[in-house]
Parts: C-alpha cells; structure tokens; sequence
C-alpha cells in the first residue's frame, strides 16, 4: 500500500540502467531481464519499508529509558546507585521528574547531546 517504496525501486532502476547506457566501459550491460549481461556477477538493492519489516520487533529499543533499564538498577520505577562516595543512592523515574520526561523516549544519540548542553549549561 506503500508506494514510496516501488517508486523508489523503480527511478534508481532507471537512474542504473542511464548510468550504464552512458559509461560504456561499465562491467555489467544487462538490465535482469533475459541475456543481456552476466546476471552471475548481478548484485541486488533490497529496498524494505520499516513498516511492514517482520525484524523490526527483534530490534531492541536504543531509548534512554530502554537503556537505564537494561544497564542499571531499576525496580519500580527506582533507580538504585552507588554515589562517587560510595554511598547508597535512590532516584525515582516519575512524571515529576522533567528531565526524566524530556529524555526518557528520545534515541541516546540525542540524549547524550542533550546531557552535554546541561553539563555545560
């Protein structure tokens, strides 16, 4: 039903088969159909749409929040750690939390980002 994705196939096929009519010294002359080149060597651009991908459930979540939780401490929305003086600490996750709130959804590349703006704020 999505169909960004034919078209897309469709325009670098015909972008492909250009460059190939242009540059006569291109290895490969053959466009797949019958035999017009040696398919053996023929590579293949797989175009997926995310959406419809049977994989992406098997893909783990690479949030803030999927990564304090697999990498820390949390039971219960707590957060328990040993400070740099190596005393017990308690953090709760909550809504009340707004730095919590702003990063917990957001991909750890952008989240480190934001931590640098904080730290040098």
């Amino acid at each position: 039903d999505n169909e960004l994705c034919p078209q897309l196939a469709k325009d670098f096929h015909h972008k492909l088969n250009d460059f190939v009519n242009e540059n006569s010294e291109f290895w490969w002359k053959g466009d797949g159909i019958g035999n017009h080149g040696d398919d053996s060597q023929r590579g293949t651009l797989l175009l997926l749409d995310r959406s419809e991908d049977p994989s992406m459930p098997l893909l783990h979540a690479f949030t803030y929040q999927a990564m304090i939780n697999d990498l820390l401490d949390v039971q219960d929305d707590v957060l328990r750690f040993i400070n740099d003086s190596g005393a017990n600490q308690r953090c709760l996750l909550s809504e009340s939390d707004n730095f919590w709130l702003e990063l917990r959804h957001r991909h750890m590349a952008d989240v480190l980002k934001s931590l640098k703006r904080y730290t040098d704020e």
